[in-house]
Formats: structure tokens, C-alpha cells, sequence
């Protein structure tokens, strides 16, 4: 028998080709706002609507719990990981359905960006069978607003209801909650840290490594760039005894940014 839990659970599932502050900033941001128990953090294993993770997908889960390891509320999900096909979230919705039971409150979180492209993804109109979904959006911003396909403006609709009723019911319900952007994206991480830092760097970064993990290198790397990490001036690291971490290309960064956010 499935033990009680406190609160419905969040889902927030992604590629997490790193994880970053933005991504806990939503999942803690949305548990507090909506009265969630925890939330499961659901690294992709095979993303079928984006390129090919940078990461492997063993790195990127242990990422994901380097991160989630601060917070007791969030927990990290393997199972997209370990899978070995692609990564659809109504897949993931009806496993942990089965897991759970019927009766426990699923809601699943997105930016908007993400739910106004949902009539791309695979059987969506079944993910309200199974959850209910919580968007993201920046403060005085509304989907009623937003310009979106006929078919996803008709279960906004239908489907939308003040947060404090997720609990009421397992699934089908769509809430929304307000979340300050970080300026942060995993993109401008990979591209900064991908071969190394650059001396023009905006500021030092604390970060955290995967320890004892090594990526394979990118073509036409040089064999001085795939030897050990260069540490040079800055702050302090955990995998580095207080040194700095600057210039790697199995570098990951978890912690912090630079002032001013990255841009």
C-alpha cells in the first residue's frame, strides 16, 4: 500500500542539460504557491522534441540530485533515464499513476512557453486524465491573454481553477502561479562552460562537479583540453578543496551565477 503524503505532488520534468538555480526556483516557487508535499524532479532520458542532450543522461541525473540533495521537499526520478525509448511525458504520467494510486493530487509544472506548444506533444489532451497542470507565469501575466491554437484556448477554458483546489481532486484541473524569471538558461551555460571560461568572465561562479565522472570529448578537442581541470582564481568549490573551478569540459555548473544574472 501506497504510505500517505502531505499535499499533492509536483512533477517537473526536463532535459536539465544542466540544472540550474531557474529550475529550483520554479519547483520550490510552485510548491510553496500551490501547498505541494514535494516535488519529483524527472530528468529526460531521450527528449523527442529537442536535439540530443550535451550531457548523458547518467550525468544529468546525478546533476539532479546534487541539486535536489539541499531541499528535503524534492525528490529525483531515474526512470526516464533508465528507460530506453523516448522520453513522453503521458508515459511517465501513467507509470507513476500506477504507482501511486489513483487518489493522490498529481500536478504537473510548466513554463509557459512549454504549454502553449502542449498540442505538440503526444497524446496531450489525456495528460488532464492523469494530472493536473500548473504553468509558470511571469507576476500580472494570464493565458487568458496569450495567442494559443483553438483546441488549447478550449481547455484553458474549461479546465482552469484557483490553486487552492488541487487537493480536491487526483487530476484534470489547470492553475497558474507567479514566478519572477531568473536571468538564467541552460544554454548560456553550456556555451560558457562547454570548453572553458574565458578570462572575460562576468564574475566567479561556486559550482559543484560530478565527481569522478568524465564526458566524453568534443571532436576536435585538444589533448591538453581533455587532461585534468585548471583551477584558477576565484571562489571556492566543493570538489576542489575551497579552489575555484574554471575551464573543463565535464565542468557542470549548479550554483550561483555571476552578478547581473547570466545574458
Amino acid at each position: 500500500m501506497t504510505r500517505p503524503e502531505a499535499g499533492p505532488l509536483g512533477i517537473f520534468g526536463g532535459t536539465f542539460d544542466p540544472i540550474h538555480y531557474g529550475h529550483l526556483r520554479l519547483a520550490e516557487t510552485a510548491r510553496e504557491a500551490l501547498g505541494l508535499g514535494r516535488v519529483r524532479l524527472i530528468p529526460a532520458g531521450q527528449p523527442p522534441h529537442r536535439a540530443t542532450p550535451g550531457a548523458a543522461g547518467a550525468h544529468r541525473l546525478a546533476m539532479a540530485r546534487l541539486a535536489a540533495a539541499d531541499n528535503p521537499a524534492f525528490e529525483v526520478d531515474p526512470a526516464e533515464v533508465e528507460a530506453e525509448q523516448a522520453s513522453y511525458t503521458i508515459l511517465s504520467l501513467e507509470r507513476l499513476r500506477a504507482e501511486l494510486g489513483a487518489r493522490r493530487p498529481l500536478v504537473l509544472l510548466l513554463g509557459v512557453d512549454a504549454f502553449l506548444g502542449l498540442p505538440t506533444w503526444r497524446r496531450w489532451t489525456e495528460l488532464f486524465d492523469f494530472a493536473h497542470l500548473a504553468v509558470a507565469n511571469r507576476p500580472g501575466y494570464s493565458l487568458g491573454g496569450a495567442a494559443m491554437p483553438p483546441a488549447l484556448a478550449e481547455q484553458v477554458n474549461r479546465r482552469q481553477a484557483a490553486p487552492d483546489t488541487l487537493g480536491a481532486a487526483p487530476a484534470g484541473r489547470l492553475v497558474q502561479f507567479a514566478m519572477t524569471p531568473l536571468a538564467i538558461s541552460a544554454t548560456d551555460i553550456r556555451a560558457r562552460y562547454g570548453l572553458g571560461c574565458g578570462e572575460t568572465e562576468p564574475g566567479p561562479w561556486r559550482c559543484r562537479h560530478v565527481r569522478g565522472r568524465r564526458r566524453s570529448p568534443r571532436p576536435g578537442t585538444s589533448r591538453s583540453r581533455r587532461r585534468a581541470v585548471r583551477v584558477r582564481g576565484g571562489t571556492s568549490c566543493a570538489a576542489h578543496r575551497a579552489r575555484p573551478c574554471r575551464g573543463a569540459s565535464r565542468h557542470r555548473c549548479l550554483r550561483g551565477t555571476p552578478a547581473g544574472g547570466l545574458r
